[in-house]
């Protein structure tokens, strides 16, 4: 369920433990396969024998397994089976591509064509087309790839083998996963995908669904992966599934999670997967879910629990195959030379004595005693090098975790003062804008106070001169002021309110809140703050707010910081683009609200705030990073890369989202690129 030449490593891995865990029945089917050998003497039984050794020995031993393989070719020319010839020659050729030798492998994959096309023996002969294909996609060789694989197509669809077809489409997909061609990959697994679905084959269905979304995570499309991984685990639930099956797909499922950020998510999936291989029994899938944990630490700074999992990591890959196992192996080899030695013996029986044959039978099992000792002295002698390598390694782990842990607390350090000087920055920005913003209804309320006074003048002489009704009207008109003059005060004291709110640690407490008015408000005081340290600053602003939202339940101050982040970011790289390209060009920026009644986090649904540009785009490179602390496009001293990361944060802490959606400039119209950051709220 990985990339082709990855993942076929990865699934012989696999095997080669399993058969080492299973070591003992395996040995002694081996022992007596090797038995009937020694006393069988119709030739198409040894050739099923030769077959059955090589089998066992393919993924443990497979120069041994050539061997075999080698006298079953023997047997089958003497037998005159050509095609028996061919299977042979097809499985050394594999041995020979699971040992790396390719040009042997594409040697002996080529002798079995030759008999399969002289023989006209359609089905065999795509299989070894698709996996000389195979070797040159190893070998990056992909006009031969693609000559091979539409050869083997021509073939199959001659056949009309559905099954041989869609596992040819799923090949070639995940070849082009591979590549990076990935618009084609997914043509390729979404065929195999629906031939599979029509043959209703549901392990199929699963392996190329896990595939598909693979790709979609290989795209960073990873909303689109989780969803064929979700679709994988349905199918796994409605039918009896393998542990080690759940631990693959639960360890792409946490890596999918990862590379999106969310940690918590990823390391509940990669527990699973560990606990799935513990009831395996499959070390090697618990490595690699160790070190994907450690790097996930890693991207997160957390270097304590990096260098814990790491640790693990190396401790399992020193470990993977022990004494045990190799002890398995030398005792194996030592049985089958008793065994050889006392069937020599039982055939002289009849021409020497017995009191000969018992000190023949004590000599042979001292020699062989001395072989075994001698080759378990040379083995553990490699194991106390081993230990001793091992020692020094976590030796040098201890060291390597003290460095980072001096070094993760002089980063937490830093980080505390880039994130009061993020916030004192956002400070700095509302500021400038709330200067500007309570500047207007402070002059209203100055020029109505003005007139207020003139007219209270002009009551008096009207009065005076005994003019009441005009004196009346005068009133009414200075009472109109003294409502204007109220409404203006009321309007400069709740921007002081709001300043208030935001400069002051955050309560914690959520409290109903006026989410369009909110926006409204942060985006005004924005564009304002900009205005104020720079005149030559301009946008177009526009809103579109769903007005049936009303109030939700949030911390007001957070959310307005992370409001705040995005309008002032958005400013930013629509004035960078405006200087790039001149007339011509509109800056705009738009913050629209939504009600998502069905589809929500939260029992209500959920709201959606939409900040969009028409900026440049975020190039496609640090796409994966603007989450990530202390990243940042901007040049040195405009800004400290905090502002999404702490944006994010009181996101999922408010248990919504953060996402986005972008265009690059390249290959673009200046309308057509841009940006659009979502916050998602459960309400």
């Amino acid at each position: 369920m990985k990339s082709s030449l990855k993942m076929h490593k990865f699934l012989i891995a696999v095997c080669c433990t399993i058969l080492s865990l299973t070591g003992v029945a395996q040995s002694k089917q081996v022992d007596s396969l090797l038995k009937l050998l020694d006393i069988e003497t119709k030739d198409s039984n040894k050739l099923k024998i030769y077959n059955r050794i090589g089998n066992y020995y393919m993924y443990n031993n497979a120069g041994k397994a050539i061997e075999y393989f080698k006298n079953a070719i023997g047997v089958s020319e003497k037998l005159n089976q050509p095609l028996a010839v061919a299977d042979n020659q097809y499985r050394i050729g594999y041995c020979y591509m699971l040992t790396g030798d390719f040009d042997k492998s594409v040697e002996n994959y080529l002798l079995s064509v030759r008999i399969y096309e002289k023989a006209k023996d359609s089905l065999p002969l795509s299989k070894v087309l698709m996996s000389i294909a195979t070797v040159y996609s190893v070998n990056k060789d992909f006009t031969k790839t693609n000559e091979y694989h539409h050869k083997a197509q021509m073939i199959i669809e001659a056949l009309k083998d559905s099954s041989q077809l869609c596992e040819l489409f799923n090949e070639r997909g995940i070849i082009y996963d591979q590549r990076g061609i990935y618009d084609t990959a997914l043509q390729f697994l979404q065929h195999a995908y629906k031939i599979a679905f029509i043959l209703k084959d549901e392990y199929r269905i699963a392996d190329f669904l896990s595939n598909i979304g693979l790709t979609y995570k290989h795209q960073k499309k990873t909303t689109e992966a989780l969803k064929y991984f979700d679709s994988v685990l349905i199918l796994f639930k409605k039918n009896e599934t393998l542990p080690e099956q759940l631990a693959i797909i639960y360890n792409n499922i946490a890596s999918t999670y990862s590379q999106a950020g969310n940690y918590a998510l990823a390391k509940d999936a990669f527990s699973k997967s560990i606990s799935y291989c513990m009831e395996a029994g499959i070390p090697d899938i618990v490595m690699e879910n160790y070190r994907n944990l450690s790097d996930m630490y890693g991207v997160t700074k957390n270097f304590e629990l990096q260098a814990y999992y790491l640790k693990k990591y190396y401790t399992i890959k020193d470990s993977l195959f022990t004494a045990d196992n190799k002890n398995q192996l030398t005792q194996l080899e030592a049985d089958y030379h008793i065994e050889q030695k006392n069937n020599e013996i039982v055939q002289k029986e009849g021409e020497v004595g017995k009191q000969k044959n018992q000190r023949n039978v004590f000599i042979i099992i001292a020699v062989a005693s001395v072989f075994l000792l001698t080759a378990l002295g040379i083995f553990y002698g490699r194991i106390k090098k081993k230990n001793q390598l091992l020692k020094e390694s976590n030796i040098q782990i201890s060291e390597q975790k003290d460095e980072l842990q001096n070094t993760l607390h002089e980063l937490k350090k830093t980080q505390t003062q880039l994130i009061h000087s993020e916030k004192m920055a956002s400070l700095g920005e509302l500021t400038a804008g709330i200067a500007h913003e309570i500047q207007n209804p402070l002059n209203f309320v100055n020029n109505f106070s003005e007139v207020s006074t003139e007219l209270v003048d002009e009551m008096n002489e009207e009065i005076d001169k005994g003019n009441l009704t005009d004196a009346k009207e005068i009133a009414n008109d200075l009472k109109q002021n003294l409502e204007k003059i109220n409404h203006h005060g009321k309007r400069a004291g709740d921007i002081v309110k709001g300043m208030l709110q935001h400069s002051r640690s955050s309560s914690g407490v959520k409290e109903p809140t006026n989410i369009n008015a909110l926006a409204d408000e942060y985006l005004r005081l924005a564009y304002h703050g900009l205005r104020a340290k720079d005149k030559s600053f301009n946008a177009t602003m526009k809103t579109d707010f769903d007005e049936t939202i009303g109030n939700i339940n949030i911390i007001p101050q957070d959310i307005g910081r992370v409001i705040l982040n995005l309008i002032t970011n958005a400013f930013y790289v629509v004035d960078e683009k405006k200087k790039q390209i001149g007339d011509g060009y509109e800056p705009t920026v738009t913050v629209s609200t939504s009600r998502s009644p069905l589809l929500g986090r939260g029992v209500g649904g959920e709201v959606s705030i939409t900040v969009k540009d028409n900026g440049n785009g975020i190039p496609q490179k640090i796409l994966d990073k603007i989450f990530q602390p202390f990243f940042t496009t901007k040049p040195t001293g405009q800004g400290t890369g905090l502002g999404l990361s702490l944006s994010y944060d009181i996101i999922k802490a408010h248990g919504g989202e953060l996402k986005f959606e972008t265009k690059e400039n390249e290959g673009l119209t200046a309308g057509e690129a841009g940006t659009e950051f979502i916050i998602i709220l459960p309400v």
